[in-house]
């Protein structure tokens, strides 16, 4: 497995929105469906941009912005996703069987991406047919490295969260941006219980089957993952 790390310039959706907020850290996890856009911000406000400014000029680029939420310094959007093979890096990326490695991330207008590949040839035509759209800089190279991509493709959103009925992911999804899951706890279960207008009984207990449903689907993973970690720091 070969692997690079490049800076792209471009003007394709989301660098956009980079010129537009520079001094902010984006994270953006892509699935082809939807888009996750996670705002390191330190505060509310930033550069002079509030959540919503950013909301509008999202919606006026043409994104379709399904949802929103500010939380321990972070903005987050979910986007409905537009990716094609003419807009987006991540399709063109996979598109000449290379592996994205998420999260792809922005900051002052550059785009930032990890690809693997099979073979320095393979990433060679991809950062070529990168060029045709964008300044390309390579940062990286590595080759031969142990990486392998079962790691990144493996887990599929439907792994995790596939077994949870819609209240148990409602309550999870609304407990994990209220801050319930924060350090220190924001958020108490009956005052979230209050918010979504039903018994903290019943709250809690959709919310402890999602918790068990998802520690349950993520625990083979850990698992595969604590043993590689044991055999590396063995070498």
């Amino acid at each position: 497995m070969d692997e690079i790390f490049v800076q792209l310039y471009h003007r394709l959706p989301f660098a956009g929105l980079s010129k537009y907020v520079p001094d902010m850290f984006i994270e953006r996890w892509c699935d082809l469906e939807l888009d996750v856009l996670e705002m390191n911000t330190g505060r509310e406000k930033t550069g002079g941009k509030s959540a919503a400014q950013i909301e509008r000029y999202l919606k006026q680029s043409g994104s379709s912005v399904v949802g929103s939420n500010i939380h321990d310094g972070f903005i987050e959007f979910v986007v409905r996703c537009r990716c094609t093979l003419e807009n987006s890096t991540i399709s063109m990326v996979e598109g000449l069987n290379g592996i994205p490695v998420m999260p792809v991330t922005y900051r002052g207008g550059f785009e930032y991406i990890e690809i693997l590949s099979f073979g320095l040839d393979r990433l060679s035509e991809i950062t070529r047919r990168l060029s045709d759209i964008a300044e390309v800089k390579v940062l990286k190279r590595h080759s031969g490295i142990e990486k392998n991509a079962r790691p990144v493709i493996a887990v599929s959103v439907d792994d995790i969260i596939g077994g949870l009925t819609e209240k148990q992911l409602d309550a999870f999804v609304r407990a994990s941006e209220l801050g319930y899951y924060s350090m220190p706890r924001r958020m108490t279960l009956q005052r979230m219980a209050e918010l979504s207008g039903k018994p903290a009984s019943t709250f809690e207990e959709h919310l402890r089957k999602a918790e068990i449903k998802i520690f349950r689907a993520i625990k083979p993973y850990a698992r595969m993952s604590a043993s590689r970690r044991k055999r590396a720091g063995k070498r």
